[in-house]
């Protein structure tokens, strides 16, 4: 693909690119209806070293997306992710064999992290801001540049970031590696998930 022709005959191609899905769902007295239906739930939360976060991920069961309660927003994040899964090139056929095998929440506070991280064994992953500040924010990155050039452009950005905002989906491919900033808001509620065929 032909990114820009040069003064001297050159042309510049792009190849491989990554893409993040994003979009906005959900009014904000919604919100608040799935903020409150979270809180409700009897799940066990947990810290560790890659999630300085209150989080209820485990190695071997997370399955919020089978909560009634979030039907409408797992429907949501999962005809996205088939819309997503057709503009990357993948066949009809494909894409509606898409499930989402694991889903989780994290309640996070002040000073709240998550280190730089992928999600293993999954084609697409993702997260939905259901309480956040615009304060706080989701970084991606780029791990193959050798050596940073002086001038950042859209050729070379190393990493790029995204606020926090209420009612933000974003989904991208698993192997993406993101990280989050020490939150300065109070309170921020994400749901996260794990996207694969069946």
């Amino acid at each position: 693909m032909i990114y820009k022709k040069l003064e001297n005959g050159g042309e510049i191609h792009i190849w491989f690119p990554k893409s993040i899905y994003y979009n906005n769902f959900f009014s904000s007295s919604q919100l608040k209806k799935i903020q409150k239906n979270i809180k409700s739930l009897n799940y066990n939360k947990q810290r560790t070293f890659e999630f300085e976060v209150d989080t209820t991920f485990t190695s071997n069961y997370s399955s919020l997306h089978k909560e009634s309660a979030l039907s409408e927003v797992f429907n949501t994040i999962l005809n996205s992710a088939k819309e997503y899964g057709k503009e990357l090139g993948y066949s009809n056929d494909y894409c509606n064999r898409l499930t989402i095998t694991d889903s989780w929440f994290n309640i996070s506070n002040k000073g709240d992290y998550l280190q730089k991280h992928i999600h293993p064994n999954s084609l697409f992953s993702g997260a939905f801001y259901v309480k956040c500040d615009d304060e706080d924010y989701i970084r991606f990155y780029e791990d193959n540049m050798f050596f940073t050039p002086h001038n950042l452009n859209e050729l070379s950005y190393t990493n790029t970031s995204y606020k926090c905002e209420p009612g933000t989906l974003l989904i991208f491919k698993s192997n993406l590696s993101h990280s989050t900033n020490k939150q300065k808001s109070k309170e921020k509620i994400v749901i996260s998930f794990n996207i694969n065929v069946n």
